[in-house]
């Protein structure tokens, strides 16, 4: 192999190692870190929410939400310390970019309850049931646009 070529697959190797993401690295911002906070808006705003997950989760239509913010949340990177929750998982989840503003939501209960659903994250696996849409956050960005 000539020096170019050898130069080009190891720009190449060393550029898919930093594009993919490192399972259990600490540095990545995958957690959101939400704060009570005081809005001065009160607005109301109707909307339609549409999951991605449509296997577990129905469409909700018509959806009120009170436009005075009650989180704001960021990403952060934790790093776990200890935790005695069985299964303990070091898996990264995607790499959240935009903070996030959360406004309470009232939804007409779905005509078909949600079923119980496993859901795993990095403390364990287990079952949650009796969901009901209570709040949506929506990216945002810090100052004016």
């Amino acid at each position: 192999m000539n020096r170019s070529m050898t130069v080009t697959a190891t720009a190449a190797l060393v550029g898919l190692a930093l594009a993919l993401p490192a399972t259990g690295s600490a540095q990545n911002p995958d957690h959101l870190e939400c704060y009570k906070i005081k809005d001065t808006f009160k607005y109301e705003a109707q909307v339609d929410l549409i999951p991605l997950q449509l296997a577990y989760f129905p469409e909700e239509l018509d959806c009120k939400v009170t436009v005075k913010a009650k989180e704001f949340c960021i990403p952060v990177v934790k790093e776990l310390l200890r935790s005695d929750a069985p299964g303990t998982l070091l898996r990264d989840g995607q790499a959240l970019i935009n903070d996030y503003i959360c406004y309470k939501l009232k939804c007409e209960d779905p005509p078909d309850p949600i079923e119980t659903i496993t859901f795993t994250d990095q403390f364990s696996s287990r079952r949650f049931e009796k969901f009901k849409a209570k709040k949506i956050c929506a990216p945002g960005w810090t100052g004016t646009p």
